[in-house]
């Protein structure tokens, strides 16, 4: 039986590629974007295309971006990459904060580059929040750089990491509460401050309803670093987030708004029983290629760092003859900063800890003659959760494939990666090689389908639509009378099965081409069976 979301690929895909090639402007750059869940084929079919279509690989996992950890986060070697050109890989040190915007900074001139030198630019990356931040425009990622100048200035004065460069991610991960440890504590023991962490939350979630209780309702008191975005944004720009976010939609902003690129994305999909036992397979490769050794040499650059600046910090404070105030200089680190926050690192902390003082040569031995119990007991306990989170990291990615792409009528295509091993070709790297052919042949030729009679049916421009939606509902001096309490509160729209954020994205996707068109077919469709009962009767 179909599942459901191949049964939505398949009304997506076959509304959409039969005039793909001119639902954006040749004049925008052609991109391709692979996207999928972690462990389904992204890193080979990113490859492969690049070989066949002379073509450069971007990045877009945002831990692949960091020096270190390249077991945990799967980075392609140089064999696997087969002399294809990657870009933005292991070249953050490894606490430096990377935000989506910085992302787009990198990643919009090795776009272009790539590009003039007459090659194919592939996006290729689970993390989704970068995606989506580089191929559409936003008032914060694109739109206004003083803003987010003045954001991250501010952030920087707020906290202070190893890499003196602090600021509050913005990844796509889990909103978990900010850890922090310091040097009288160990890396991986990490003592936790529910209790305070709940109130910070509270006070932070209550001075955000204060200035700016809109985005207040629509965010929950324990995600903290969207809270302390959404500060940040109000007092350095002295504009609220939520109006921001209005501002951004009343101009076709947003997903599925405008994009300074044509882009075709290619959805790798596995199923999840089949899923599941891969990326276990995957997890017990890591292990037997050096994992455990892997995370412990992390653990060494983190405490060596740590035992400079406490080094440092002595030595600035001797100068000053202010010694009796060294307990007030702390170093902090955050353990979702960075690398750090890479599932399959901090879930051997209990490991982490035990290794602390040993020597690589000591654990060496220890692994040969046998492990102590504790030491056993505590791998074991790393790698169980290393294995749930692995599979919550990619339901999450399915989760926002569908919810942030296909549920709100995004071009997409879908290649189902179940069955690869004898399937591959003929399932992904031959129809996912054609559609890049499309794209480049479009960008290089123009289209010529003036002639074409236009399908009301087909949804061939979907930011134009978008656009044309937004300008119409923004337009009715009406809609700003919306009580404000309704412009985040989540509503359903039944007929495309699509949950929006608040009445006024609710607004907008009414006015769109693909909720009329899915609005007529269900009209057809109930008039079918009522035609149908009729003549059974």
């Amino acid at each position: 039986m179909a599942t459901l979301i191949q049964t939505i690929m398949r009304k997506i895909t076959t509304t959409t590629a039969k005039k793909t090639t001119t639902h954006q402007s040749n004049n925008k750059i052609p991109l391709l974007v692979i996207i999928g869940a972690t462990g389904t084929g992204k890193t080979k079919l990113g490859i492969e295309l690049a070989k066949k279509l002379n073509g450069e690989v971007v990045n877009a996992d945002s831990l692949q971006m960091y020096q270190g950890l390249s077991i945990v986060t799967a980075k392609p070697d140089a064999k696997e990459m087969d002399g294809v050109p990657h870009h933005l890989m292991s070249f953050l040190p490894p606490t430096k904060v990377f935000t989506a915007h910085d992302f787009c900074k990198e990643a919009v001139p090795v776009i272009e580059d790539i590009h003039k030198r007459g090659k194919v630019p592939i996006v290729v990356g689970g993390t989704l929040y970068y995606v989506q931040s580089l191929l559409w425009d936003s008032l914060i990622n694109h739109g206004n750089s003083n803003i987010e100048e003045k954001i991250m200035n501010h952030a920087k004065e707020m906290t202070t990491i190893i890499s003196n460069e602090d600021s509050i991610t913005s990844n796509d991960d889990n909103d978990n509460n900010l850890n922090k440890t310091t040097p009288s504590n160990t890396i991986s023991n990490n003592v936790n401050k529910s209790s305070n962490n709940n109130n910070k939350n509270d006070n932070l979630w209550e001075k955000l309803k204060s200035i700016d209780p809109v985005m207040a309702e629509r965010l929950h008191p324990n995600n903290i670093r969207k809270i302390e975005r959404s500060i940040e944004i109000f007092e350095t720009s002295g504009q609220r987030h939520s109006d921001l976010i209005d501002l951004q939609v009343s101009k076709g902003g947003g997903i599925g708004g405008n994009s300074p690129y044509d882009y075709r994305m290619l959805w790798l999909h596995c199923e999840k029983e089949t899923h599941d036992i891969r990326l276990n397979d995957r997890i017990d490769k890591m292990l037997l290629t050096g994992l455990e050794k892997e995370i412990r040499d992390l653990q060494r650059i983190i405490l060596k760092d740590i035992e400079e600046y406490e080094r440092n910090d002595n030595n600035n404070n001797n100068n000053s003859d202010n010694n009796n105030n060294n307990n007030n200089n702390t170093y902090e680190y955050h353990m979702n900063q960075g690398v750090l926050q890479a599932i399959g690192f901090k879930e051997f902390n209990s490991y982490l800890k035990l290794c602390q003082n040993k020597t690589e040569t000591e654990i060496e031995l220890m692994n040969q003659t046998g492990m102590s119990k504790a030491y056993e007991n505590a791998l074991h306990e790393g790698t169980d959760a290393l294995r749930i989170q692995t599979r919550r990291y990619a339901k999450r990615q399915l989760k926002w494939i569908k919810n942030r792409f296909i549920k709100r009528g995004i071009p997409v295509y879908m290649f189902d990666t179940t069955t690869y091993k004898t399937t591959w070709n003929d399932v992904v790297s031959t129809p996912a090689l054609q559609i890049a052919k499309s794209l480049i042949n479009s960008n290089e030729e123009g289209d010529d389908d003036e002639g074409e009679e236009e399908d009301e049916n087909n949804i061939t421009d979907i930011m134009n639509d978008r656009l044309n939606a937004a300008k119409e509902v923004f337009g009715n001096p009406k809609i700003h009378n919306i009580d404000p309490t309704l412009k985040w509160k989540k509503i359903y729209c039944e007929i495309c099965e699509t949950e929006l954020d608040g009445q006024l994205e609710y607004e907008v996707h009414l006015k769109t081409k693909w909720h009329k068109s899915m609005k007529n077919k269900l009209k057809k469709r109930k008039l079918s069976i009522q035609q149908d009962e009729k003549g059974s009767k």
